[in-house]
């Protein structure tokens, strides 16, 4: 669908849902209240107020009131967070055209965890709440130049990476297209999943949550989720205490002397909301213990506008943002194509577009639409300033949901449709051949309550068909030409109360993922990545079969969590380093996308406990192994094997261990990676390694505004080590001794 189409049908839409079904039904609920010091019983300011399933939320003002207009009927996990108090999860139900009153009491805490908070309804489904959740002032604490840097230490996750800048997440061993990064639950438009030098476009100094999806929920996002979802809330929409509000913070670094601001705005006119952000980053290059790594300086601004209006009923809202960011990749060793490193600039620019209607028709819940628009563009220039690559990729999504209700065999259901439409055109040396990618799909989600055994299950049916803009025969791509791939994911979880306390919950999970363009059609050298890319046209999509099963144990002293999980993946699609050199440029090693049969299986762990008042605990553990069942013999034919995946972490495990004396905390923590002695072909393994670190925050109190600090060491015993995800691991080792300081002022 070109684009103006795709663009006058997005209005239309909204148009007609606003004004032909908006007017008949006015629900009118709302939720209101009060939060108070459990100890003191005065009053709470800034207590933030966040509501998961609709993404609303509030901030209590100086007398510790809120309100929240025009809220759907149904039921609700209400989020209340506050720097120095536990985290309260309110569980309610909203009749219609009611106001629903909450006087809620925050019992002052020394344990800030993203994991343990106080549940007020032990019989409450947690089927759709997110696996991991981290809030605003953990993000702040972890916040790192990248949004994989900020989150590599939690358990499952790592970062894979080719500089500083150019770092991707990756949950239990998967990443790329098979984990799915959204922000404000939308794709961010980027090539970040296509080669190892791009970098992701989300920045996390303005992020104020972030939350993992897996399992049946995740499949509302896409059928590419073996991994899971992770989603970054840049903005909760409409903070509506009727006031204006913000935040300002900054940060600096002494590893790379960085420096990183950002501001945001909330501003409430009447039943129109205005909210603003923008940021600045800068950081020179890094400092190890073995030197400073040349060419890994980084620049990026990001912003951000958004109009959003809230009569009753519904909602519309329109929004620009843009990121542009300039950084380096490291030099290669002089005989792998660019000794002096190479200089990339990108710029993306996004418009977005969304209508809600509050039960448009009987039967029917809230119909959401939404529709984006980004334009990318990135450039890669050698140390002489020649032009080495271009990519530019312009992204159209629109989708459609909405649920059931007062059906009794559709009550619970939720459904929706996604629309993708791909334009990718690349320049310079690289010769893949331009193409238009259009997708699309429908899902289906279900939940059923049979007490204490809770169960759902999703089902997505989706296409991708990928034009080239040639059709031609490539002798070492293959056959270019038109390529169509339609299949469905499922996925089935369930969870059964054993008690109060104790919860086991199992997944089972049925995944599909179509080859991308560059997967296809690529053929060219990509300094950056160090490589000489080659697709294959003949690729099939990925087929996953998972399975997982866990059983948790929480009293809000004690937390406990031990998961396992198997993945079998046939044609696991990869960029399987040949070892031998490109005849176009011998400089390079030739990469050609490869799919084979492979499986990866792991366990994760984590214990918190809270010790005393003060004192508390947290450990966690995570170990995987990536097997390829089969691969290419000497003469090119596919045979059985049992040989490592490339890019597998090892072992890791952390301890936290944190003391709060109101309104400080110390918290000291240790990073542990084991040896990585089951490379895959042509890496080379890595040694184990023990990081410490140490952490201090504090806040400061006022009737209007709120000062938090937070300074912290990283790798406080300058310890040379290397992570084995690192594509440059052989040049130069992590990042020495860094002393971080951060503040953030909510007003």
């Amino acid at each position: 669908m070109k684009l103006n189409k795709m663009v006058k049908i997005c209005f239309l839409i909204l148009f007609l849902v606003s004004h032909l079904f908006g007017e008949p039904i006015l629900p009118k609920s709302s939720i209101e209240g009060i939060v108070l010091n459990e100890k003191t019983k005065e009053p709470v300011a800034w207590v933030d107020i966040y509501i998961h399933e609709i993404n609303r939320g509030a901030a209590t003002n100086k007398n510790g009131q809120f309100f929240i207009p025009n809220i759907p009927a149904g039921e609700y996990s209400v989020h209340f967070t506050r720097i120095g108090y536990n985290e309260l999860h309110k569980h309610i139900i909203v009749l219609e055209n009611d106001t629903t009153i909450l006087n809620i009491k925050l019992l002052p805490n020394s344990f800030e965890s993203e994991a343990i908070v106080i549940e007020d309804h032990s019989e409450h489904s947690h089927l759709q709440e997110p696996d991991l959740e981290i809030n605003n002032r953990e993000m702040g604490r972890k916040l790192g130049t990248t949004l994989a840097e900020t989150i590599k230490d939690l358990p499952g996750l790592e970062q894979q990476t080719n500089g500083p800048a150019p770092a991707r997440p990756v949950l239990r061993g998967l990443s790329g297209d098979r984990l799915l990064l959204l922000e404000n639950g939308k794709r961010p438009g980027d090539l970040s999943t296509t080669a190892a030098d791009h970098a992701v476009t989300i920045e996390p100094v303005t992020a104020e949550r972030l939350e993992v999806i897996r399992g049946p929920l995740a499949l509302a996002y896409g059928t590419n989720t073996t991994a899971g979802v992770i989603n970054v809330v840049r903005n909760v929409s409409s903070k509506t205490n009727h006031q204006i509000n913000g935040a300002f913070s900054a940060g600096a670094e002494s590893v790379n002397s960085g420096i990183v601001s950002s501001l945001n705005l909330n501003v409430p006119l009447n039943d129109f909301y205005f909210y603003g952000d923008g940021s600045f980053r800068k950081a020179a290059n890094v400092n190890t213990p073995s030197g400073a790594l040349k060419n890994t300086s980084v620049e990026t601004g990001s912003g951000k506008a958004e109009l959003s209006w809230q009569p009753l009923w519904g909602l519309l809202k329109s929004s620009f943002a843009y990121y542009q960011s300039d950084y380096g990749i490291p030099p290669s060793i002089p005989e792998l194509g660019h000794p002096n490193g190479i200089d990339i600039s990108l710029n993306k620019n996004t418009i977005q577009l969304e209508g809600l209607v509050h039960k448009p028709i009987k039967g029917l819940n809230d119909l959401q639409i939404e529709y984006d628009l980004t334009n990318y563009f990135h450039e890669e220039f050698t140390s002489t300033g020649r032009n080495d690559a271009a990519f530019s990729l312009t992204s159209q999504h629109l989708s459609f949901k909405t649920s059931f209700e007062g059906f009794s065999i559709f009550q619970g259901i939720k459904v929706g449709s996604w629309f993708e439409h791909r334009d990718y055109k690349s320049g310079g040396l690289t010769n893949t051949v331009n193409s238009i990618e259009t997708s699309m799909a429908g899902w289906i989600y279900q939940e059923n309550d049979f007490g204490p055994l809770k169960t759902s299950a999703a089902l997505r049916l989706e296409n991708k068909t990928i034009l080239p803009e040639e059709e031609k025969v490539d002798l070492r791509v293959g056959n270019i030409r038109k390529r169509s791939f339609t299949d469905y994911a499922a996925s089935l979880k369930a969870q059964f109360a054993l008690s109060q306390s104790w919860l086991v919950q199992t997944t089972l999970l049925k995944a599909f993922r179509a080859p991308g363009i560059e997967e296809l059609f690529s053929d060219g050298p990509h300094l950056a990545s160090y490589a000489y890319e080659v697709g294959n046209a003949d690729l099939n999509p990925e087929k996953t079969y998972g399975a997982e099963i866990g059983i948790s144990y929480d009293d809000n002293l004690l937390y406990f969590n031990l998961t396992g999980y198997f993945n079998r993946i046939d044609g696991y699609l990869f960029s399987q380093n040949t070892g031998e050199r490109s005849w176009k440029r011998n400089d390079l090693f030739r990469y050609k996308m490869v799919g084979l049969d492979s499986e990866i299986k792991g366990v994760e762990a984590i214990t918190k406990i809270d010790i005393s008042g003060a004192l508390n605990v947290s450990v966690s553990a995570s170990f995987i192994e990536g097997n390829l069942l089969e691969n290419f013999s000497e003469n090119d034919k596919i045979i059985k094997v049992n040989e490592p995946l490339p890019f597998m972490p090892p072992f890791k495990g952390s301890l936290d261990i944190t003391y709060k004396w109101n309104p400080f905390s110390i918290i000291y923590s240790a990073n542990y990676a084991a040896d990585q002695d089951r490379p895959g072909r042509f890496e080379k393994p890595t040694k184990e390694y023990l990081i410490h670190g140490l952490n201090i925050d504090f806040f400061i109190p006022g009737e209007s505004l709120l000062h938090t600090f937070s300074f912290t060491v990283q790798n406080a015993t300058d310890e040379t080590y290397r992570r084995h995800l690192n594509r440059i691991k052989d040049i130069f080792p992590e990042a020495g001794r860094n002393f971080k300081l951060f503040y953030k002022l909510y007003f």
